[in-house]
């Protein structure tokens, strides 16, 4: 099934494999964007049908990825704010958006 996503959902993913390539100094697979946009969607609608999924490897990842796994905080916090987006999250701290 193809699932449409908002274009500032793509807007943001572009963002965050910015802040990858940056951070990480390597080239990243083309396909990322899709991959990345796609989870990103999935993740704020379940966020606006108040489904929480609490990952029960993200000890594991973040012994393993130590890296990758900080690039995760920064990341939810540029999207806070911005259109199409929850301004809380699971893996946000409390936010005055309303």
């Amino acid at each position: 099934m193809v699932r449409t996503v908002p274009s500032e959902v793509i807007d943001a993913a572009l963002q965050i494999i910015d802040m990858a390539k940056a951070e990480l100094d390597c080239e990243l697979n083309p396909n990322v964007v899709l991959t990345l946009a796609d989870h990103l969607q999935f993740a704020v609608e379940r966020l606006k049908d108040g489904c929480v999924i609490e990952n029960p490897l993200s000890d594991t990842v973040e012994f393993v990825y130590p890296v990758e796994h900080g690039l995760g905080l920064p990341a939810s916090l540029s999207l806070r704010g911005r259109p199409g987006f929850p301004c809380r999250g699971p893996r946000l701290a409390p936010s005055p958006c309303t």
